[in-house]
């Protein structure tokens, strides 16, 4: 099931870079990211109402509300970055970029949290490394690039937010045996 799970996550983070740069048009990269939690503040919320764990709030201890803060923290740097990024440079060199903190995830998860990683994750590492410097590399060989046209403003489907909320909640339900 986690794996469904982390192919959403890709799925909506590679839809996140788009949307933000159609958004972040003559906008404040800083206003906007603060809008964008907003939003991530109240659709979180709204997933705890749906599968009822407001009352696990008060569960969690202390030591675990410091990693969280911290964790909100970096969170909200790397999202102040992001959106900067993003309003600066073009979303295929920004998202490389932002996407290589796998190899720093990694590596941090092996050194601080002793999780073993084998000889081909390592390769994998060093060739996502690789990939990630190749892809943001500029290089003149030769290929002609063409402009899109005018691109046409992205219009929410407010049907889409209930759908998700319902997916999300499917792991949460209790269903009879």
């Amino acid at each position: 099931m986690w794996v469904i799970y982390a192919f959403g996550s890709a799925f909506f983070a590679g839809m996140t870079s788009i949307l933000v740069k159609c958004g972040l048009k003559k906008t404040n990269s800083t206003v906007a990211t603060a809008i964008r939690t907003i939003i991530v503040l109240i659709m979180s919320f709204f997933m705890v109402l749906i599968v009822g764990s407001l009352k696990d709030i008060a569960t969690v201890s202390a030591k675990n509300w410091v990693f969280l803060v911290l964790s909100g923290i970096a969170t909200s740097a790397s999202w102040l970055c992001y959106f900067r990024a993003i309003q600066l440079g073009d979303v295929n060199k920004v998202a490389p970029i932002d996407k290589s903190s796998t190899i720093l995830t990694i590596l941090l998860a092996f050194i601080l949290l002793k999780e073993p990683v084998s000889w081909l994750q390592s390769v994998c590492v060093c060739m996502i490394a690789a990939g990630t410097f190749m892809m943001i590399e500029k290089k003149d060989v030769g290929i002609v690039t063409i402009k899109p046209a005018t691109p046409t403003p992205v219009r929410p489907i407010p049907q889409a937010y209930w759908l998700l909320a319902f997916i999300y909640s499917l792991p949460y339900r209790e269903y009879p045996m």
